[in-house]
């Protein structure tokens, strides 16, 4: 996932049209769903987190949702 997190929190804003500052947390995964980045907002601090996954974990992380 090359996407930076301003990139991210500029699609948050305005793709989503949600605030990215709400407190929610905004889970964004690749297309080829080995990696996972996440944008959160907490006490006035952003919160940015990257995973790499392995893609049988990932497919049993989205069939539970």
């Amino acid at each position: 996932m090359r996407t930076s997190y301003d990139s991210l929190f500029s699609k948050v804003k305005n793709i989503l049209e949600e605030d990215p500052m709400s407190g929610h947390l905004f889970v964004f995964i690749n297309s080829r769903r080995t990696c996972c980045k996440s944008l959160y907002y907490y006490l006035m601090n952003y919160e940015v987190f990257q995973y790499y996954i392995h893609h049988s974990k990932l497919e049993l992380l989205l069939s539970d949702l």
